[in-house]
């Protein structure tokens, strides 16, 4: 298998148990938003650890906060904890708060 990463290591591969494997970590720029949303979502520790090796520690946080756009509230919030965001900064939460104003209109 080929090594995709900036390191070592690559995310299980059951978290993309739906997608080709291959093709995402092939393209894993363009699939950046799912294979963080999977490993907050679903990873374990050493898939954590994968997607650091993939994106760096800050661009990890980044792209939760600015690219993945459903999480749910557990895990929403435990990225805020762990990054320093407000949950109001991330895009996912500006999104549920749209859809709320939305059904309410």
């Amino acid at each position: 298998m080929e090594d995709y990463t900036k390191g070592n290591r690559i995310p299980s591969k059951t978290l993309f148990w739906e997608y080709d494997f291959e093709k995402v970590m092939e393209d894993k720029e363009d699939s950046r938003a799912l294979i963080v949303s999977r490993i907050i979502a679903l990873g374990s520790a050493e898939d954590w650890y994968a997607g650091f090796d993939m994106y760096g520690v800050e661009r990890f946080g980044q792209i939760a906060k600015e690219e993945v756009i459903d999480m749910s509230p557990i895990d929403l919030n435990y990225i805020c904890y762990l990054y320093g965001f407000k949950k109001e900064d991330t895009i996912c939460y500006i999104r549920k708060q749209l859809r709320k104003q939305f059904l309410s209109s």
